[in-house]
């Protein structure tokens, strides 16, 4: 038995192995980032503010997104974190936009007075798991 020559065999049967995964995998990867996000007090995102009144009864975020290819999702989930009268960290409401590069608005209204508290917009791309970004207010 001649050892190099089972070595040799062993070692092509593994790379065919191999080939076979990897090709079955497929493998997502994005550049597509946050530039920028903030929060405003006007759709246009001119008047930036980390606290809001509780007569306003829009929130505005915007959001620069950079290097996106078409289809790049972005989520924004807002969240009560701190509030009074409302489980801590409720989620208040989701939106999901597809773009590419853009400035992005997302906005949560409301028909009456926002109880005072701490607040926060948590941004995810694509299928991330964990937020690129994170925006905390407070309602006074």
């Amino acid at each position: 038995m001649n050892l190099s020559r089972v070595t040799i065999r062993g070692m092509a049967h593994l790379f065919a192995a191999l080939a076979v995964l990897l090709s079955a995998c497929s493998v997502s990867f994005s550049t597509a980032n946050i530039g920028d996000a903030w929060l405003a007090t006007d759709e246009e995102g001119n008047n930036r503010v980390t606290t809001f009144r509780q007569d306003e009864t829009v929130f505005y975020a915007k959001v620069r997104l950079q290097n996106a290819p078409d289809g790049t999702r972005t989520k924004g989930v807002w969240r009560a974190v701190e509030v009074q009268g409302v489980e801590p960290d409720f989620k208040i409401g989701e939106t999901t936009l597809e773009s590419s590069s853009a400035i992005l608005t997302f906005k949560l209204s409301n028909e009456g007075f926002w109880p005072i508290g701490r607040y926060q917009l948590e941004l995810y791309l694509n299928d991330n798991t964990e937020p690129a970004r994170t925006l905390t207010f407070e309602v006074r």
